[in-house]
């Protein structure tokens, strides 16, 4: 539960989802050496702002890239 909350307080990236615009991918890349390369996904609703889902992933999922800001 602590590397979720993390993740939202804290994430690398946020993504709103193409397939579902309310959604928000929320990911963080833990400091844990068993997961190598992957991310923390935590996926949020923006209506109502509540948790999804959680899972690891090897990559982040297309979108609108929310935070950080892009110019």
């Amino acid at each position: 539960m602590l590397a979720i909350e993390y993740a939202l307080r804290h994430p690398d990236t946020v993504i709103v989802s193409p397939a579902a615009p309310d959604d928000r991918f929320y990911y963080r890349r833990p400091s844990v050496p068993d997961l190598g390369d992957k991310f923390l996904c935590v996926v949020v609703k923006s209506v109502g702002a509540f948790v999804v889902t959680a899972s690891v992933t090897a990559r982040q999922k297309r979108g609108v890239q929310v935070w950080p800001e892009t110019t």
